[in-house]
């Protein structure tokens, strides 16, 4: 038997319209409840990749000081690397006790130096202008006894004098061996052959 609604029909219509007002309201109360917790969501994610920014802003800064004094040691090693390479120019060549034993080795018995004398230039050279350099390269002779050493002596005769030369031409310190002049003088009433040798060589020290 089918069943009858006495219900009038204007109160199931608004039954209906009440219903379907549940409804909505309930899918926007869930859209709000899902809006709200996306947006606690992103803050939180924003508040984290704040935080994570602000961490590496202060790594930058320490990283950047860092870098700061890394330049300013290198800068230091530069300069102590050109000292050191000046000190090492400085530095060096034949010592001036090696260089008389070298020479009491080879000089005869009867023969005596007098004088010595070194003409040299500096290891390290100051600035000079560019037409001195010029005058320089254009005069041959005036880098005319460089590293040269002057000997004045005397002998008992001219036969010490060659075997002291021949001496020093064979020896590894002295190179350009050569006899400026030997004379026959009179010292002390005894008969006396003075000399002047003149060489070059190494830098002394």
């Amino acid at each position: 038997m089918k069943a009858i609604d006495f219900r009038p029909a204007w109160y199931v219509s608004s039954l209906a319209e009440r219903r379907s007002a549940r409804l909505r309201t309930l899918g926007i109360t869930v859209i709000c409840i899902l809006l709200l917790g996306s947006a606690f969501e992103w803050t939180g994610r924003t508040s984290a990749a704040s935080s994570a920014v602000e961490s590496l802003q202060v790594s930058l800064d320490a990283q950047a000081a860092v870098d700061a004094r890394i330049q300013t040691l290198e800068e230091q090693e530069a300069a102590l690397k050109r000292q050191a390479d000046l000190l090492a120019e400085a530095d060096g060549g034949v010592k001036v006790n090696h260089v008389l034993a070298e020479l009491s080795h080879l000089m005869p018995r009867t023969l005596s130096l007098r004088t010595l004398a070194l003409r040299r230039t500096l290891r390290i050279q100051r600035a000079e202008a560019k037409d001195k350099r010029e005058e320089k390269q254009a005069d041959p002779q005036a880098t005319k006894g460089v590293n040269q050493l002057d000997m004045v002596g005397w002998a008992s005769s001219g036969a010490e004098i060659a075997t002291f030369v021949r001496r020093l031409a064979d020896s590894e310190l002295f190179d350009n061996v050569t006899l400026r002049f030997q004379r026959p003088e009179t010292y002390l009433d005894q008969p006396i052959v003075e000399f002047q040798v003149l060489c070059t060589m190494p830098e002394f020290e």
